[in-house]
């Protein structure tokens, strides 16, 4: 079937380009279905729209008490797709059928990508108000949400070094006699403008974003002076407290946000705009994740169950979907080679050094200073062996940091079970660490403290870290489902068999018949 022609000549998507309903066809799945097929049951998440091309389709309550029909042409409330709510009927086909079907991830990645006239249509036919108009452009890397400091903080930073300068100016351009030369006015004027370039630098560099399954804080710090980023899992908040200290803070609405973890840590968020909006969006956001979950969760239970009892399939997608399972492997981590260089370059100076001396004395007896290079490079050995022999890992489910001394000498490991990681910190301490891209990475788990030191781009390990977190929990979380799904398979063996040989009794006493007397 042609998509396209579908999708432009519906009353839906009516008066769109060409080039808006071909964008809009990439995104829609045609599906055909047998009668009674099921397309989505009671308590289902909502997130979804349906078009009807052929057939009939019935949506009721369980007690059939409230009926919806569909016929070709019709398709499902376009606020189910930004409702983060469950359906509260299932809906049936009560004929062979054929549909479209679009997820509200594609729909909302596609409403970025239109021009202007084609978004204000499809606006109005989808009934996209204000709180879903924010959706019109998502936020790169996955729709993150992103927050940056109030820009009231800014202008605090800045208040004071620009009323100076008005006031030297003032001054300046005044009768009375300025105490100051112009070249020490030159110079403040210059240093209160690079101090100002500073701030906002700073404050373009601060942020906090959620972003799939991390909440994550960008922060400069002067002890010592660097950017440090902060990573916490959201399946770790448990409180979010809002805190406006100073009553220009209220008058301005500018506060703060303490997020709370399970393991005790708490992730500060200074300084933002509309604090409680911001609280009920990551609330919202929380909600919304635990909601899809638990909407997977019960999709794949119900279709272990129907492959289970054989049942045949009667939903038929005309495109094949291939789920690439990911299955977590060995990751390795070394310290950063400009550690080493830094740490060895002396060395190499003096190494280099000895040989032009060697080369520039050959025909005066200067071979003997050969003698003089073998200490620096017995010390450039033993550092990069020794660099060398600091690895970290994830394997077998394990953060594993080795340190071993060169040639044997000694040898320890700290392990850490991926699992129980709470916190994961990427810093970046000193300008030459920011400038070179390496840093420490400090893992918090229920048991203690793990760091990864000096290791080349702290933010990407932090991020694998992280990944491989949520790789091993859902292999968990698999292994418990297939337990449980086994142990649900017994006790209905057991319970049919208990069935078939009458060995059940009465919940409830027979209904009528009078108290019976006493003999």
């Amino acid at each position: 079937m042609d998509t396209y022609s579908d999708i432009y000549t519906h009353p839906l998507f009516f008066g769109l380009s060409s080039s808006a309903a071909g964008q809009l066809a990439e995104i829609f799945t045609e599906y055909t279905c047998d009668e009674g097929a099921v397309l989505y049951y009671k308590n289902d998440g909502k997130g979804a729209l349906y078009i009807f091309l052929e057939g009939e389709f019935c949506s009721a309550s369980a007690d059939n008490s409230q009926k919806d029909f569909f016929f070709p042409g019709d398709f499902t409330d376009p606020q189910d797709i930004f409702d983060n709510t469950t359906h509260e009927q299932t809906l049936i086909s009560r004929s062979s059928g054929r549909y479209l079907k679009t997820e509200r991830e594609s729909l909302v990645a596609l409403l970025g990508r239109l021009k202007k006239s084609d978004y204000n249509k499809l606006r109005g036919r989808l009934k996209i108000g204000k709180n879903e108009s924010s959706l019109k452009k998502p936020a790169s890397n996955d729709n993150a949400l992103t927050w940056r400091k109030s820009g009231f903080f800014l202008v605090e930073r800045l208040q004071y070094p620009f009323l100076i300068l008005i006031a030297m100016t003032v001054l300046s351009m005044s009768s009375v006699s300025f105490p100051y030369q112009n070249w020490f006015y030159k110079a403040a004027s210059l240093m209160i403008f690079i101090y100002s370039a500073l701030c906002l630098i700073l404050w373009l560099a601060e942020k906090y974003s959620l972003r799939g399954s991390e909440l994550t804080s960008v922060r400069f710090s002067l002890n010592p002076p660097g950017l440090r980023q902060i990573t916490l899992p959201v399946d770790q908040i448990c409180g979010i407290m809002v805190q406006k200290k100073k009553l220009k803070n209220r008058f301005f609405n500018v506060g703060n946000l303490h997020i709370q973890t399970a393991a005790g840590t708490v992730l500060l968020m200074e300084h933002l705009d509309r604090p409680q909006k911001i609280e009920q969006e990551i609330s919202q956001y929380l909600a919304t994740r635990s909601n899809r979950m638990k909407d997977r969760d019960r999709v794949e239970i119900r279709k272990r169950i129907e492959n289970h009892f054989e049942v045949r399939e009667d939903i038929h997608s005309s495109e094949k979907s291939q789920e690439e399972s990911q299955s977590p492997g060995e990751v390795l981590f070394r310290k950063s080679g400009i550690y080493l260089f830094f740490s060895i370059w002396w060395q190499i100076l003096a190494i280099g050094s000895v040989s032009f001396l060697i080369w520039l004395f050959r025909d005066s007896g200067g071979t003997y200073l050969l003698l003089t290079l073998i200490p620096f490079i017995a010390i450039m050995l033993w550092r990069v062996q020794d660099w060398r022999n600091d690895l970290y890992k994830v394997a077998g489910g394990k953060i594993i940091d080795i340190n071993r001394k060169p040639f044997g000498k000694s040898e320890t490991s700290n392990l850490a079970d991926i699992g129980f990681v709470t916190n994961v910190k990427a810093e970046k301490k000193g300008f030459l660490r920011y400038l070179f891209n390496y840093g420490d990475v400090e893992i918090e788990t229920a048991g203690g403290k793990l760091v990864f030191e000096t290791v080349a781009d702290p933010v990407s390990v932090q991020r694998t870290l992280l990944q491989q977190r949520e790789l091993w929990k859902e292999e968990d979380f698999k292994k418990e489902r297939d337990r449980q799904f086994n142990d649900f398979l017994v006790y209905s063996e057991i319970y049919k068999q208990a069935e078939e040989q009458n060995r059940l009794n009465r919940l409830t006493p027979p209904c009528g018949g009078g108290r019976k007397q006493g003999v």
